[in-house]
Order: C-alpha cells, then sequence, then structure tokens
C-alpha cells in the first residue's frame, strides 16, 4: 500500500498502574464478603423488580403524575442492577444449557464433557446458551496469592488472574460472534469446520505479541461506508505467506503495496478460517466496535491485503 493510503492503526493509550498498599486499606467488613454480596445483590435485583412491577400497577389504577415519577425511579433502579440480573437469570438456566470451557496453564483447550460442536451448534440455533470460560492458570494465581504473605506479590498475583479473567469474557464474547456471523451467513463454511475458527480465535487471544522470525506480518484493510479507512494486522507464517504471494504471482509483500488492488477473499479458505476471520472477530470485540454493527464490515469482498 502507498505510504498516502496508509492509516494509522487505532492506538491504545498507555495507563500506567500504581499498586495499592493493601497494608493500608481499611479492613474488610462481613458484608464485603464475596457470598453476602452476591446474595445481597440478588435481594436487590428482586426488590427492585417487585417495586417496578408495583409501579406499573399504581401508574395503571390511578393514571397521574406522581405514579409515573416513581414508575420512572423505579426502572432507573432496576436498570442499574443489570448486569446482576443478568447474571442472576444465567445461573437460574437449566443445567442442560450450561457450557464450560476450560483454559489449562499449558493454553490447551478443554471442553469439559462436550465438543466445540456441541457448544456452538445450539447457538447458531437460537438456544439460550450459559456458557463459561475458565481460567486454571487464573484459579492457581489466586491460589498463590491467598498464601502470600507479602501484600505487593499478593496485589500483583491479584491483578494478574483479573487480566486473565477479562481475557476470557473476550473469549466467550467472540464464541457467540463467530456463532452469530455463522448464523447470518458472514461466515461461510461447513459447521464441522468452526471449531478450527473458534480455536484460532482463542490462540489469538492467548498468544504473545512477539513476532516469530519466520512470521511476516500484512495489513487487511478496508473502506468504510463513510469513508474512513480502518484495518487491523494479521501475522502469516512462512508456508502461509508464500501461498499468498503464490495466489497473487508476488515475489515478496511489497509487491501487494497497490491500495485496493488485492483482495483478502482471493486466499486459501483455509488461511481465512485460521488467520483472517478470528482477528476480525477481536477486532469487531475491541478497536472496530463502532463499526461491527454494520454488515458491510463483514463482507470479505469489502476487505484488502497489503504489505505492513
Amino acid at each position: 500500500m502507498a505510504s498516502a493510503n496508509k492509516w494509522q492503526q487505532p492506538t491504545v493509550k498507555s495507563v500506567t498502574c500504581f499498586a495499592i498498599n493493601p497494608a493500608k486499606q481499611a479492613p474488610i467488613l462481613p458484608a464485603a464478603v464475596p457470598g453476602v454480596r452476591h446474595r445481597r445483590r440478588i435481594h436487590l435485583i428482586w426488590i427492585a423488580l417487585i417495586i417496578f412491577i408495583g409501579a406499573i400497577g399504581w401508574s395503571y389504577a390511578d393514571p397521574d403524575w406522581e405514579p409515573f415519577l416513581f414508575l420512572i425511579s423505579s426502572l432507573g433502579v432496576l436498570l442499574s442492577q443489570e448486569s446482576h440480573f443478568k447474571n442472576t437469570l444465567e445461573s437460574l438456566l437449566p443445567k442442560k444449557n450450561k457450557r464450560t470451557i476450560l483454559i489449562k496453564e499449558d493454553g490447551s483447550i478443554s471442553y469439559c464433557k462436550s465438543s466445540c460442536i456441541e457448544i456452538i451448534t445450539p447457538m447458531i440455533l437460537g438456544e439460550i446458551i450459559n456458557l463459561s470460560v475458565i481460567s486454571k492458570e487464573a484459579e492457581s494465581l489466586r491460589t498463590y496469592a491467598q498464601k502470600e504473605e507479602d501484600p505487593n506479590k499478593k496485589f500483583h498475583l491479584k491483578n494478574r488472574a483479573n487480566i486473565l479473567d477479562k481475557s476470557m469474557n473476550l473469549i466467550k464474547d467472540g464464541i457467540f460472534k463467530i456463532a452469530e456471523l455463522h448464523k447470518n451467513g458472514f461466515i461461510i463454511c461447513r459447521l464441522q469446520d468452526l471449531p478450527i475458527i473458534v480455536e484460532s480465535f482463542i490462540s489469538l487471544i492467548l498468544e504473545s505479541n512477539l513476532v516469530s522470525a519466520n512470521c511476516s506480518i500484512f495489513d487487511i484493510y478496508t473502506r468504510t461506508k463513510d469513508g474512513d479507512e480502518i484495518w487491523f494486522t494479521v501475522k502469516f507464517n512462512k508456508e502461509e505467506t508464500d501461498s499468498i504471494l503464490k495466489k497473487f504471482k508476488a515475489s515478496s509483500s511489497q509487491d501487494l503495496a497497490i491500495p485496493y488492488n488485492f483482495m483478502v477473499s482471493d486466499i486459501q479458505s483455509e488461511i481465512l478460517d485460521n488467520k483472517v476471520i478470528p482477528k476480525q472477530v477481536l477486532m469487531s470485540l475491541t478497536n472496530h466496535k463502532e463499526h461491527a454493527t454494520d454488515s458491510q464490515y463483514w463482507l470479505i469482498f469489502n476487505w484488502y491485503i497489503g504489505p505492513h
């Protein structure tokens, strides 16, 4: 791609984190115990729901400004408990709809008495699935943190576990997104090939940012309906790079520098499933959230490839 058409990748501002000395924190009260806090949240959810239903009945029976004001206030309280209400609802789902994916400390994936197909097929069919993605490393870090006496080490162990939990939530959202894309026809492949995309997506979340000497980085880019250029990078190994260059009859990646001339859809389907689609799903959940709601974002024919 010519430098004039080269866009800048959305940058993430660095954030400086300051460790809090737990020794200077206020003592934990009984109300802060996780089990007690969870039960109290459940009680608040049901109280807020009952009050809201009562407000609806009052507004219907006596339509005046006072009932409507109370209705709006109770609705605000209920909405403030939205995330807790969602978690409570998921916990009440039938066990047959519960699925668990374990990410082991070595990065291997275990589907816990099911398979990737058994997890993703009900999602495509529109069934409500209570999916949990658990990091065994995060569990181990919390165990070590409980035994650690040094406050700073304890803090960093817990912080690392929290970061892993966020990655697990991202994996969960990505799996639901992949099922949605297949259901809507944006991912065109056989059902039995979906685990390749799912597992490549999981590996992408867990992998290091280091680039191997045998890898090449390419830009995958497009233009939005507003005329903005967006892009993301994909790492290809030597075999994949050679396949891409051979497809476009190029001797090096620089031969693909002509903007909007080399379509991603011309790449082999195996490379698309293993590398391009998983990275596109990840970007839709992070840097490209505002574009991912547009169906044009998911049309593979709208994307092009060039050197980084």
